[in-house]
Order: structure tokens, then sequence, then C-alpha cells
């Protein structure tokens, strides 16, 4: 049974929606999750990457990702 999670992509992140969206992922398959440097161009509190190798930037920080794959 797969583990879903909804994320919020950040709108304004690269090759992203113009505006915040909420996805429905499968939680197991994230293979990455990185915090975004305060200097980082890009929009978002992290990185996550999935198994398919496409990255999304989300509005989530690590540990609230973290949070949500535990199910805490």
């Amino acid at each position: 049974m797969a583990h879903i999670i909804t994320v919020t992509i950040a709108g304004g992140a690269y090759n992203g929606p113009e505006k915040d969206t909420k996805i429905s992922i499968n939680a197991d398959k994230i293979s990455s999750i990185k915090e975004t440097d305060k200097e980082d161009s890009e929009v978002g509190n992290s990185i996550i990457t999935l198994t398919d190798k496409t990255r999304h930037n989300v509005t989530e920080t690590r540990e609230e990702l973290e949070r949500l794959i535990n199910g805490k």
C-alpha cells in the first residue's frame, strides 16, 4: 500500500507552477530531501527528489517533511 502525503510545490520555482500548488505523492518514492540555502535563488524551503529523478521545490521544511513521511 502506497504511503501518500501532500506537499506544496513552491510557486515561482524553476519549472514549477506560478502559485503554490498542493500535490499528493507517494512518500516511499522520495529519494532525498535537501534544505534550500538562504543564498539560493530558488523559491521554497526544501527540494525533494523522487526515485524517477524528478525534483520539486516545496514550501515544507525538511523537519515538516520528515514528520509527514513518518506519520507524526
